[in-house]
Parts: C-alpha cells; sequence; structure tokens
C-alpha cells in the first residue's frame, strides 16, 4: 500500500482566483490501521504545488510525530525460533520485505532459498544476506514469475538437490503498473506475477511441503486487497478500458487471500499439517512504489518516509506467519501486525472458482 497524494487545480465560485488543494489521503487500510484522518490543505496560489506541497510536509511531520506507535504497529519485533535442519524459499528475498525475512529466518538456522529473476542483484543479496546473518546456507535459484517456464525450470532444479521444504513464503509482486503489460506467457502483468507465478509455483511444490511436514505457506497479500473489482470472465483485463492501474493490483492481492483460504481448506480435508497465510505487510516505502509515477510518485518519495514502516518493519507478520507457533491459531486467514485482519472481500464461493480458473491458466490441470 502506497501513500496517495493528490494536488489539483480549482477555482473559487467568482471564477477569477485559481488555487490549488492538495489532498493527502491514505488508502482505506491505512486510514483504520493508523487511526488518522484525510486532510486537505488550500492554497490561493496558480502554482499548483508550491505552497500545498510544503504545508502537506510540515503535517505530515506532525502527524507522523502524534502517530507513531500505530504507524509501527503492534508488533515491533518477533521472538525466534531454532530452524536449524529446516528450508526455506522466499521469492523476491533479494529486496525489501523479502530481504529482511530471508536475513531474519536465516539468522534463526534455516537454508534459504533466494528465488527472484535477476541474478546479478540476487548475488548480491546472497552476498549480503550471509554477511548480515552470518550464516552461509543462502543460495540463489532463479525464478521469474512473469513465465510459468522459469517457474516450472525452478522447481525443477530445487527438486534437483534433494531438499525438504518446510516454509515457502510468496513475497515477490509487482504493483500499480501504469499501463497493462503481459507476461511471457500473455496475462495481465499484476495477475501474472502476483498470483498466478505463485499458483503454480506453490502447487509444483505441494508434495516437498507436504512430505516435509510441518510446513508452511505465507502469501504476502496487502490492504489493497479492497480495491479490487474481481472479474474472473475477464481476470486479465483484455476488454478496452478493462484495466486499472489500482483495480488490477487489488485484484491479484484478493487473489493471494483466496489463495491461502483454499490451500487451508484442502489441507484440513486432507487432514496434512501444511499451514497457510495471507498477509498486510503495512504501509511500506520499498521498490514496489518504483513504477508510481507523476505527482504521487514525488511525493510517495517524498512525504512517504515520514510515515511509512520501514522495511524491517514490513516483514515482520511475515516472519512470524513463517515460523512462530503462535500463528497456528490461525491457519488460513488474513493476518495483519501479527494478528487476524477482518476482510469481507473474500469468500469460499470465489476462492473455489478462482482456484479452477487458476489450474486452466497455468496447466496444472487437463
Amino acid at each position: 500500500m502506497i501513500l496517495q497524494i493528490r494536488v489539483v487545480a480549482r477555482h473559487d465560485t467568482s471564477g477569477l482566483k485559481t488555487f490549488a488543494t492538495c489532498r493527502c489521503s491514505y488508502l482505506e487500510g491505512w486510514l483504520r490501521e493508523n487511526r488518522v484522518s484525510s486532510q486537505w490543505w488550500t492554497s490561493s496560489t496558480p502554482e499548483k504545488y508550491n505552497t500545498c506541497i510544503p504545508n502537506a510536509m510540515t503535517l505530515s511531520r506532525r502527524q507522523n510525530n502524534r502517530n507513531q506507535k500505530h504507524i509501527m504497529g503492534a508488533a515491533q519485533s518477533v521472538e525466534p525460533v531454532d530452524l536449524k535442519g529446516k528450508v526455506a524459499i522466499i521469492t523476491g528475498a533479494n529486496t525489501g520485505i523479502g530481504l529482511i525475512t530471508a536475513k531474519e529466518i536465516a539468522k534463526m538456522g534455516a537454508h534459504v532459498i533466494v528465488a527472484s529473476r535477476d541474478p546479478e542483484r540476487s548475488l548480491a543479496a546472497v552476498e549480503k544476506l550471509k554477511e548480515e546473518s552470518g550464516s552461509q546456507q543462502i543460495e540463489f535459484l532463479q525464478l521469474d514469475l512473469a513465465s510459468f517456464a522459469s517457474v516450472r525450470d525452478f522447481a525443477k532444479a530445487f527438486h534437483e538437490k534433494n531438499l525438504p521444504l518446510h516454509i515457502l513464503v510468496n513475497n515477490a509482486g509487482v504493483m500499480a503498473l501504469p499501463q497493462r503489460q503481459t507476461t511471457k506467457d500473455g496475462l495481465e502483468m499484476q495477475m501474472g506475477i502476483n498470483h498466478f507465478g505463485h499458483f503454480l509455483l506453490t502447487n509444483l511444490l505441494l508434495d516437498d511441503l507436504k512430505k516435509s511436514a510441518p510446513s508452511r505457506i505465507v502469501n504476502v497479500s496487502s490492504e489493497g486487497h479492497k480495491m479490487a473489482k474481481m472479474n474472473l470472465e475477464d481476470i486479465n483485463c483484455e476488454k478496452p478500458g478493462s484495466y486499472g492501474p489500482w483495480r488490477v493490483y487489488g485484484n491479484s492481492k484478493l487473489s493471494n487471500i483466496l489463495f491461502a483460504m483454499q490451500l487451508q481448506k484442502q489441507f484440513d480435508q486432507e487432514k496434512v499439517d501444511v499451514s497457510a497465510w495471507s498477509l498486510h505487510p503495512g504501509t511500506i516505502r520499498t521498490e514496489l512504489g518504483r513504477n508510481l509515477e507523476g505527482i504521487t510518485g514525488y511525493l510517495n518519495r517524498t512525504i512517504g518516509p515520514l510515515f511509512l514502516k520501514t522495511p524491517e518493519q514490513g516483514a515482520l507478520t511475515s516472519i512470524f506467519c513463517a515460523v512462530r507457533p503462535e500463528a497456528l491459531q490461525s491457519r488460513g486467514k488474513y493476518m495483519s501486525n501479527c494478528r487476524e485482519a477482518g476482510t469481507w472481500h473474500a469468500n469460499e464461493e470465489l476462492a473455489e472458482k478462482l482456484w479452477k480458473l487458476s489450474e486452466d491458466i497455468t496447466g496444472l490441470k487437463g
């Protein structure tokens, strides 16, 4: 979830004077989580941003000081557990909260596999992780979630290592791409990477997780799922005018939640000791915001650091679900700040329909 700030030119009722209005608006989940209200700042100047932005930044600093506890979230740390002999795969572990999640899990003794696309950046991340965690049991396996062939190659490469698998953190993702893009398989990019790629990966690794039980699957979702308007008949937004960056991002994040729900339902029916969660990491300043354009992107970079969570804070719920015994009380649930969080957007019927569609699209069925 990213801070959204809108600056627009307006006219007074006489039509004689132009002024700018700067709205510092937080997405719904951030508002509720941090107990803050949207505010408006108005400046009587034809220059749209000159006065509004400094005013917004001043008020944001003040608000940040007042609400620091809420911004940090309920959890400040996750008590470590002994993970010696355990194996964890973390997608997108070369940056952001994935990198922090990998580091903390490696510190606990697990063998960590960094599953990411760019070899140069990933190998540099592996060296950094080894240095900061004190563990040498960290390695890179290439994974491009925008390619089903790459996902299958990754699963094959992992199986050739003859390792167990105890923790799978589906962390990688893209957010709010301004224009519709497609994966190598012709799918809309956000759904393709955030959901379909992880759906295929997880299913290709399910036997490993079941054989290694007790094991865990963690889907990094977002409060952005509440922007979803999911049309399963046009899941790839091929109809004219159907693509909206945030709406489609919401669809992909809702899919993460539905996927975890359906996984847990199946595990319970099969009576296997595998647990699944989805989670909101918090409003975080990470590279996910790199695609934001214009004034929204500028303000996210300038004002955002004043009240967004750090990656270290944002990784806490992922780590909690991946390792802590208390998390088992909330199997299959949507989590935030290391505890259950409500979401009325998810339902079993939609989860089942999405699962069947995902099987067809990824080639797992038929």
